[in-house]
């Protein structure tokens, strides 16, 4: 419940904020969003795939558009799009071999750090940026391949994660009270992360799927993501 309300936030709220900075108009992202909530309500299956389908092919036609003027938000609308397959493959019960709850977290996880992050990132740091939309895919690439690759690519994503935090902490102008609180929420959020990852790597239960998605979701999600894109808004994109 907790990675669907997540991945609904984004699409209804985050996404239609966001889309903006990336020269792309709001309101296209809310119709699709709010099928895919729709999506939701229904049993998996291909009713609720349907209702899916729209955010899915929405997301893949805004990384498209944005291949006439490619830059680091085409990458992080590629992410988006990576995002919206798997929102549809989660409500389809097309699990690829892996738990549904995987299938479901990577679509929250390409939305919020595929995305999001990126977007936050940009005005701070062209590197960290980059680095973000770079780490993302080698996490996935981990957990289908490599725990060792899985353990690696978390840490350099938690160690960009620092590294937004403390330029969010530095930056100057307004919203700079959000920056604080999402600056500190992607700290601890990027810990546990980490710590998750090197339990997995090392198959010791320091904390398990079930304390990850309350904790570090809702530091991502409230934290992190809403209050640093609102103080991106607020600063003027």
């Amino acid at each position: 419940m907790i990675a669907e309300l997540a991945l609904l936030w984004a699409a209804l709220v985050l996404v239609p904020i966001a889309l903006p900075l990336c020269s792309a108009r709001g309101w296209i992202a809310l119709p699709p969003a709010v099928a895919l909530a729709v999506s939701y309500a229904l049993p998996i299956g291909p009713v609720a795939a349907a209702f899916a389908a729209p955010w899915a092919l929405t997301t893949a036609g805004l990384a498209v558009a944005s291949l006439r003027s490619p830059r680091l938000e085409t990458l992080a609308l590629g992410c988006l799009a990576v995002g919206g397959l798997f929102a549809l493959l989660s409500r389809a019960g097309v699990l690829l071999g892996f738990p549904s709850i995987i299938i479901l977290l990577t679509a929250v996880h390409y939305t919020y750090a595929g995305f999001i992050l990126p977007l936050v990132a940009r005005p701070l740091s062209r590197v960290a940026t980059l680095l973000a939309l770079i780490a993302m895919p080698l996490v996935a690439i981990g957990i289908t391949f490599s725990p060792l690759l899985e353990w690696l690519a978390a840490w350099l994503l938690a160690a960009v994660a620092f590294a937004v935090a403390i330029l969010q902490l530095r930056a100057s102008g307004p919203g700079q009270v959000l920056r604080v609180v999402s600056s500190l929420s992607f700290i601890a959020a990027m810990a546990l992360a980490g710590t998750y990852a090197l339990s997995e790597f090392s198959d010791r239960n320091w904390i398990d799927i079930r304390l990850m998605l309350p904790t570090h979701g809702a530091l991502n999600v409230l934290g992190f993501a809403t209050c640093g894109l609102a103080a991106r808004c607020l600063k003027g994109g």
